[in-house]
């Protein structure tokens, strides 16, 4: 049998890039062949405690505490400054009002190989994004409405001034007459 050091779990774990120095195999790192650029997209999801950083502030500023506190997590774990809290994490912590944030909340993070960090929630729904194609083609509909509007309020076509025409003899013929006030009626004097 060989030694420790040619077993395949210390292989596997261990590992050496051209330049003869060790690193990590788990590390996603993919090279861009054409540009030579190393990118790195991380996503992960973290619960993340919030009650520890909140009880430490006054009532009236617990939600406030609560997304700083996310926010600090979320710098110090994913070693970026950048970080933004998505739209339904915001409303997730507020939900209950500035006096009762939640006690912990389960995140989807990512990280783009330009350093910003997004957290939102892990349930959250995602928001489509319209391509290019579809907002062509709503911006063509749009300029068919306007064309079908300016039509109409240039000539209006002849069974519309007819129909113009009926109605306003309609509207002559069936004016309301006021009505008259009913008559007072006299109280009765005992006798």
């Amino acid at each position: 049998m060989g030694s420790i050091l040619d077993s395949p779990k210390e292989v596997w774990h261990r590992k050496e890039n051209p330049s003869g120095q060790a690193y990590n195999s788990q590390k996603k790192l993919e090279k861009d062949q054409n540009k030579g650029m190393i990118t790195m997209a991380v996503e992960r999801i973290y619960t993340i405690p919030l009650r520890k950083e909140w009880l430490k502030a006054p009532k009236y500023r617990r939600a406030k505490k609560a997304v700083d506190a996310a926010r600090q997590f979320l710098e110090k774990h994913m070693k970026s400054e950048d970080v933004n809290l998505g739209k339904y994490l915001n409303l997730f912590i507020w939900k209950h009002g500035i006096k009762n944030p939640p006690a912990y909340i389960k995140v989807k993070v990512t990280k783009n190989d330009a350093g910003r960090v997004d957290a939102e929630l892990v349930d959250a729904p995602v928001d489509k994004k319209e391509s290019v194609d579809e907002k062509v083609k709503k911006a063509a509909k749009a300029e068919k409405a306007d064309k079908k509007a300016e039509k109409k309020d240039e000539e209006p076509s002849p069974s519309e001034t007819d129909d113009i025409r009926e109605a306003e003899v309609v509207s002559e013929t069936t004016e309301k007459k006021p009505k008259k006030a009913p008559a007072k009626k006299k109280p009765k004097t005992a006798n």
